[in-house]
């Protein structure tokens, strides 16, 4: 399978014609602000992200990985407000997403989305879509969950942090899609590719 990596954090599954995204956490600033902490809202620039995403690759078929919510509270009025309208203006895509660890807290999504929600795990021929990257016996996993980073140096002592695509022999972690998410800076063992 090709799968072409994208720097929107994305992966295009071109044999599939499908985009696979993982923890958007959509409304993870309004939970934020739920609980008195100032946050900037990020709905409207992962959405427009998204949909350049899925326009540059003509996308039939999005797949989530899990954590498509932060939490109940996130799942505001606006958040929601801002999704349906987003989702109406695509009513060909068909939207599959896998339960995340967050996903639990925050419920389904709401029916508007018109999102097929599939449990923890997906399996796909060879490949298992899941949200923990687990290794499975015989099969190749694809997974978020890790928000996964790496830390550049330079030669004067300057440092960049950058989210990441992480390959190791039996899985890919795929960075975090959300705007507003943190990550979590990754040391590649021998054969990993980053």
């Amino acid at each position: 399978e090709v799968f072409d990596l994208l720097p929107e954090r994305a992966a295009y599954w071109r044999g599939r014609g499908a985009l696979l995204i993982a923890d958007p956490h959509f409304g993870k600033a309004d939970h934020f602000r739920a609980s008195g902490i100032a946050a900037p809202d990020t709905t409207a620039a992962t959405l427009r992200r998204l949909s350049a995403a899925l326009a540059a690759t003509a996308a039939r078929e999005l797949m989530i990985l899990g954590d498509f919510f932060r939490a109940r509270p996130g799942v505001a009025r606006d958040v929601v407000g801002a999704l349906q309208a987003w989702r109406e203006a695509r009513p060909g895509l068909t939207i599959t997403a896998v339960t995340g660890n967050h996903d639990v807290h925050a419920g389904r999504p709401p029916e508007c989305l018109r999102m097929d929600c599939v449990g923890e795990r997906l399996l796909i021929g060879d490949l298992v879509l899941r949200h923990h990257p687990e290794a499975e016996a015989d099969r190749f996993v694809i997974a978020g969950h890790v928000h996964p980073a790496v830390r550049l140096h330079g030669p004067t002592g300057q440092s960049l942090r950058a989210a990441c695509f992480h390959f190791e022999p039996r899985f890919a972690t795929l960075p975090a899609f959300g705007d507003f998410t943190g990550t979590h800076v990754i040391r590649p063992r021998v054969g990993d590719r980053v």
